[in-house]
């Protein structure tokens, strides 16, 4: 049975966190084959749900990558989460856009022949929370077309924004923000995803209400390290994490 083993890791550290999650998957040593017939993917996997707080959320405010981390391109990146970037990307031709954007799905969700600004509603709702001091469960975006997803094989690996407002300091207001991931490329994707969402959030939800994220909760069905990445996972995490902590 290829049952993928659960860890939780808590971390004040963004880089920390990223290491000490890539040595849960190395000492998980769960082998998966998932993908499809035509094109298996080989990982070793686990499920993690990681919570960052303290200076990690400033390190992902800052666009802070870990030295080892090879994707080095993060402010083009996180073009691909602003609004702003669709006005001309809606223009682009059909054969040459992504089979699918983080920031489309959230700000045109296609609901009963209609679209939602799902960015808007955060927002909106987290302003209503703050002036009436009263939170909400309610509040969330969803990436997921049922009609579209389930036939196609390049869905969206995000699943769900979930933002709650917590209270307010020093006239500063914080939020609680969790993520939820069907699957997650842990050692390519781990840190951009969390840097370009949490720059996404903070633009169009936090700012506009005076607001800063004071925890973040990273929900993961499936959070693997491809075949091809193993040694250089391993490497990294023999350079940089102390012996005692590692697999």
């Amino acid at each position: 049975m290829k049952l993928s083993k659960m860890y939780m890791v808590k971390s004040g550290d963004f880089n920390v966190a990223w290491l000490t999650a890539i040595n849960n998957v190395l000492k998980s040593n769960t082998d998966v084959i998932f993908g499809s017939v035509e094109e298996p993917k080989y990982i070793k996997d686990s499920c993690q749900v990681i919570e960052l707080t303290g200076n990690a959320i400033d390190q992902m405010s800052n666009g802070v990558l870990h030295p080892d981390f090879s994707f080095k391109s993060i402010d083009q990146y996180k073009r691909e989460f602003d609004v702003d970037f669709l006005a001309g990307y809606n223009d682009w031709p059909e054969e040459k856009k992504f089979t699918y954007l983080y920031i489309e799905r959230i700000v045109q969700y296609k609901s009963e022949n209609k679209t939602v600004d799902q960015l808007k509603v955060l927002r909106d709702q987290l302003e209503d929370q703050i002036n009436n001091r009263i939170a909400s469960n309610r509040s969330q975006a969803i990436t997921w077309e049922p009609e579209a997803d389930v036939v196609n094989n390049a869905s969206p690996c995000m699943q769900r924004i979930w933002s709650r407002w917590i209270g307010e300091e020093n006239e500063v207001n914080f939020a609680d923000l969790h993520l939820d991931w069907r699957s997650r490329d842990l050692f390519n994707a781990w840190q951009p995803n969390l840097i370009a969402i949490t720059w996404m959030m903070n633009k169009n939800v936090y700012g506009p209400n005076n607001c800063k994220i004071y925890r973040l909760l990273d929900k993961n069905d499936s959070l693997h390290i491809y075949r091809g990445d193993v040694e250089s996972a391993k490497g990294i995490v023999e350079k940089r994490l102390p012996y005692v902590m590692r697999y």
